[in-house]
């Protein structure tokens, strides 16, 4: 019998895995693989509602940005960037299909980007392209997709950038315990390999029985990974910046989410805090600067409008109607000018702002021409009645946190609502607009079926349209891996969802869903976390061995620089080396012969594993290694 050597800890190929182990299946040895399957089946799918809803579907903010794109009266009353997508799509193609196609392909390139991102992470391949594929599928995010809004490609965005803190999560880990990134746990990461070796090659042992130590090279990887777990690398800070810039881009409240985000991740990933502190700045400051210089610039007006200041008016009229006397006189004067008093008494709603600043009888640009007196009054009910405005902001912000129905939500707009849209508006019965804002589909039957979908599974509502309730589910579960494996690293996944409902906390118009796209899309996405396996690692970054006193399960031994031999069971076998000089770092390997077992010299090549029936060879990693009880049963 020849011997077997392993450089490293050997555990049993049909035993239990270790702890960290993952044996690589078909799909997450092959990222490339698993993201080219979960884009064609979420494709697929998306293709479904937008050959349903085509060209797309329409509210009255989308035909503002079409009136806009198709007059050339551009303004900042929406983002501009995405009037331009509307204005590019309409001009190549005379249409606004092709924007809404465009958007469905982003998407199913953002959920696949984000799986093998997540897979890293852990969880079944099998499980990630599962949850990507439910999660389009669903009629809130299917028709969702195909809306011409601003909110689209701010949630495709998020996705994006879940893939990417997925990817540095994973990477700071791998670079912390040593293994690689596809491997343990963290799923099949690029540059795995079709194996657990960095470079996916497996060697057999030249010499039968020489045992070939590898401590100085665990040294030096040692050195490199944890100059990894610190630094944030090039392609993901590029990443990072171009999500987190668009993200500002699409939406105003961008800046907000981009704020929130970036702190909790600088608090949750030190070592990458300067960079992504950096890229959040940088993100912010290239905002800034496209919408107070480059705008002006090309041409874009400033529209005046009062949408940044509507709370603070529905604010005015709740507490106007809870204590009409506390108003000063010159506070009611100024309140009479944009709207009747009883006007502002009747239409304070605590859930939306809609019935006092979309009304006939409240003048807007009376409201943008005492825009700075109207405040000043905000200000003195604040002083005045804090409790009333806290309970008002708590009330209005209730699709961020509550997963219950309450107000009425604004869900997504529907083919047979648009013609009440562009009846409502003079603007919207422009030639050039009805050319472009229709909705019919491209055949009857899969509109029949579309619409057979989205009555049937469109309700309940708390679990097909609130995020809320899939924030917490994601909270939930993230926390449950992050406590299992004692790494405060994997909460970085859940500040999205936290920057999303923090800023719907502060602002917020309406009970409308989509202002909880991101989260909803998220938190289904994360769904496979849950059977994410792993150690429990401690703040060192090591694994943690448990105590059977405590009522712990039995701690694994812990080995460290110690070369596993798998000696032959023979009469007159070589007597066994002395464990002290085993251990010894200064012999890097041991040689049988005649005369018993002699140190070799320290030149010897690494040995990284021999091919022997019951054993295989582990992740390459530092100097220290684990085994189980099987393990040391063998």
């Amino acid at each position: 019998m020849t011997h077997g050597v392993v450089a490293g800890p050997a555990w049993p190929v049909d035993g239990a895995p270790e702890p960290d182990d993952r044996r690589p299946e078909r799909l997450a040895g092959r990222p490339a693989r698993l993201g080219a399957l979960t884009f064609v089946l979420a494709q697929a799918v998306l293709l479904f509602w937008w050959a349903a809803r085509y060209p797309g579907l329409f509210s009255p903010d989308s035909l503002d940005h079409v009136w806009q794109a198709t007059t050339g009266n551009w303004n900042t009353h929406h983002p501009v960037g995405y009037t331009a997508l509307v204005w590019l799509s309409v001009q190549l193609t005379g249409g606004i299909g092709a924007l809404t196609l465009v958007q469905t392909t982003a998407l199913a390139a953002g959920l696949a980007y984000a799986v093998t991102g997540l897979r890293r992470v852990g969880g079944p391949a099998w499980g990630w392209v599962t949850a990507a594929v439910l999660v389009v599928a669903l009629p809130p995010v299917g028709t969702f997709a195909v809306c011409v809004w601003k909110d689209v490609p701010f949630v495709i965005c998020h996705v994006f950038l879940l893939g990417t803190m997925a990817r540095l999560v994973a990477g700071r880990r791998s670079a912390e315990t040593g293994a690689p990134a596809g491997i343990g746990g963290s799923g099949g990461g690029a540059g795995s390999g079709a194996g657990p070796w960095p470079d996916g090659r497996r060697t057999a042992a030249r010499d039968a029985g020489t045992v070939a130590r590898h401590s100085a090279s665990a040294r030096r990887a040692g050195r490199h990974t944890a100059a990894g777990a610190r630094s944030l690398p090039k392609e993901l800070f590029w990443a990072l910046l171009a999500e987190l810039t668009l993200i500002c881009l699409f939406r105003q409240n961008g800046f907000v989410v981009v704020a929130i985000v970036g702190v909790l991740l600088a608090v949750l990933l030190r070592g990458a805090a300067l960079r992504i502190l950096l890229a959040g700045a940088v993100a912010a400051t290239v905002a800034l600067l496209t919408n107070w210089a480059l705008l002006p610039a090309l041409g874009v007006r400033d529209s005046e409008s009062i949408v940044a200041y509507e709370t603070f008016l529905a604010d005015l009229a709740i507490g106007y109607a809870e204590d009409p006397a506390g108003f000063p006189a010159a506070d009611l004067t100024l309140l009479a000018k944009v709207a009747p008093l009883a006007h502002w008494q009747r239409s304070a709603s605590c859930y939306t702002v809609d019935p006092t600043v979309y009304h006939p009888d409240f003048d807007r640009r009376a409201a943008a021409a005492h825009r700075s007196e109207l405040l000043s009054a905000w200000w003195r009910l604040v002083r005045r009645a804090p409790e009333t405005i806290l309970a008002a902001r708590v009330c209005r912000s209730s699709i961020a946190w509550r997963p219950t129905p309450a107000g009425g939500l604004h869900a997504n707009p529907t083919a047979w609502a648009l013609p009440v849209y562009l009846e409502r508006d003079e603007r919207f019965q422009r030639e050039e607009v009805l050319a472009v804002a229709y909705s019919r589909p491209l055949g009857e039957r899969i509109g029949d079926v579309a619409d057979v979908l989205y009555r049937r599974v469109g309700q309940p509502e708390w679990l097909l349209w609130r995020g809320a309730g899939w924030a917490y589910l994601a909270y939930l579960t993230i926390g449950l891996l992050a406590w299992r494996r004692r790494d405060r690293a994997l909460l970085a996944l859940a500040t999205l969802s936290v920057g999303n409902q923090l800023s719907v906390l502060v602002f917020n118009h309406a009970q409308a869903a989509r202002y909880m796209a991101a989260p909803f899309v998220l938190g289904v996405l994360l769904l496979p976390l849950l059977a994410a396996r792993g150690p429990a690692l401690p703040a060192s970054g090591g694994r943690a061995t448990g105590d059977p006193a405590a009522g712990g399960t039995e701690p694994p031994l812990r080995v460290t620089e110690l070369t596993v031999v798998a000696e032959p069971g023979t009469a007159g076998s070589p007597p066994r080396p002395d464990l002290a000089t085993a251990l010894d770092p200064t012999v890097r390997a041991l040689r049988p012969d005649a005369t018993g077992w002699l140190p070799q010299s320290a030149a010897t090549s690494q040995v990284e594993a021999t091919e022997e029936a019951g054993l295989r060879a582990p992740p390459f990693g530092p100097a220290e290694w684990w085994t189980d009880s099987p393990d040391r049963a063998r």
